[in-house]
């Protein structure tokens, strides 16, 4: 029974830490079709553009946080991170599995 209500937890922290994510990361300007013209997102990729010689560095945190956003495989990732961290809080609080 633990078992099985430990693995409906990380299931729904799973989608909740992606929405939350991607909510994040939508609010500041990174987006499914790229960043958002005039927004942070936007500045950002600016001014690495400007001292990188035009360009975005592949794995940079900022073609990271991209590729998120357009639903990459690092969005796996964050959300894995987002269940196991609710998992840990579950069973360091104790919170009661009596449902």
């Amino acid at each position: 029974m633990i078992a099985s209500t430990a693995l409906g937890i990380l299931r729904a922290a799973r989608v909740v830490g992606t929405a939350i994510v991607l909510a994040v990361l939508g609010a500041v300007g990174f987006t499914a079709v790229g960043p958002v013209a005039g927004s942070i997102a936007a500045g950002w990729m600016s001014s690495i553009a400007a001292t990188n010689g035009g360009a975005v560095a592949a794995g940079s945190i900022y073609s990271i946080l991209q590729s998120v956003a357009m639903g990459g495989a690092v969005q796996v990732i964050a959300a894995g991170a987002a269940g196991v961290s609710g998992l840990g809080s579950m069973l360091f609080f104790g919170i009661s599995t009596d449902f």
